[in-house]
């Protein structure tokens, strides 16, 4: 049974499709650490140059905020 399917990851990632370069050509999905998915890329849709990513956006707020308040990150998990 094979599948094409998109995937559009939530961070950056470092791949190739896997006619250009077979050992970026592949990836695993993982769940509960177990692997229910293996596959090669067949296709990669790169952003236009100077179109900031989310991660990208995200990064940049941290660094802005380090000044303030001594590099900790008040957004996420944890007590308060």
């Amino acid at each position: 049974m094979g599948v094409i399917a998109k995937m559009i990851p939530s961070k950056r990632m470092c791949v190739e499709s896997f006619k250009e370069y077979s050992p970026l050509g592949r990836f695993a999905v993982r769940d509960m650490r177990q692997t229910v998915a293996v596959g090669v890329i067949k296709e990669v849709n790169r952003k236009k140059e100077g179109q900031p990513s989310k991660a990208t956006g995200k990064a940049a707020g941290k660094e802005a905020g380090k000044g303030k308040e001594g590099g900790k990150a008040t957004a996420g998990k944890g007590k308060k």
